[in-house]
């Protein structure tokens, strides 16, 4: 029982040790209708494998690269355009 004791001591410490922490020096700068967001209402984010951001508003379909916005809304005279303005997820 002491045997398993020790055992399960000596990976905690190997696991807990070769963990570090994030770099501190990140820079989070909150991004709104003043940027060219289409909506401050954002209902979900995510990052694709090209880096894109894609922000989900109630106001459309946000595709962020770091320095612009593209909007993708509904067009009711383009079949292939978003269903509806109030986007809720993304996947």
């Amino acid at each position: 029982m002491k045997r398993i004791f020790y055992i399960l001591i000596i990976i905690f410490l190997i696991a807990t040790g070769s963990t570090f922490a994030q770099n501190d020096d990140l820079i989070f700068e909150r991004i709104n209708t003043s940027h060219g967001l289409s909506n401050n209402t954002v209902k979900k984010t995510l990052q694709d494998s090209k880096g894109y951001l894609w922000i989900a508003t109630q106001d459309g379909l946000n595709k962020y690269d770091g320095y612009s916005f593209i909007t993708y809304r509904n067009d009711p005279q383009d079949t292939t355009s978003l269903i509806n303005n109030s986007v809720w997820d993304i996947h």
